[in-house]
């Protein structure tokens, strides 16, 4: 196996972990809230400041270390080819939204449970909007992939 393989199992691996997590989590939600499980619900919110520290951000960052290495190290590959860019694109806008606004939402949404009473309006609004950015999040890095995956030329 090449170096150059090496590095393209690991960046598809650190993808397809990145990628599938938030898509089962939003799923998993959808359940919990038609169900009406909110301790559940709010049991998995609080984990999410801590699964984007010890997970997602560690998968965004070895997508990046190893998409920049195997440009850097693979002729034929430029850091200006169009889906190359779009990948960097991806990653610095989920980056953005995830630390941006999904992390302070998500200590928005901690607060909002943890209040005596449980401030239901504010859980209710700030899930909704957790909700919507994760789906967000989802959609940038699907259109990623499928750059990556085509090889898209502008």
């Amino acid at each position: 196996m090449s170096g150059y393989e090496v590095l393209k199992f690991l960046h598809v691996a650190a993808v397809i972990a990145w990628v599938g997590a938030p898509v089962v989590l939003t799923v998993l939600q959808a359940r919990l809230r038609g169900a009406g499980d909110r301790a559940t619900l709010m049991g998995i919110g609080r984990q999410m400041e801590t699964l984007g520290k010890i997970y997602f951000s560690p998968l965004a960052a070895a997508t990046l270390v190893t998409g920049i290495l195997m440009v850097a190290t693979t002729d034929g590959l430029s850091f200006g080819d169009p889906w190359i860019l779009i990948g960097f694109a991806g990653i610095a806008a989920t980056i953005g939204i995830g630390l941006g606004v999904i992390t302070p939402t998500g200590k928005k949404l901690g607060e909002a449970s943890q209040a005596t009473p449980p401030d239901g309006a504010a859980i209710a609004s700030l899930s909704q909007r957790m909700t919507t950015l994760t789906i967000v999040n989802i959609v940038i890095l699907f259109f990623v992939v499928w750059a990556m995956v085509i090889k898209l030329g502008l």
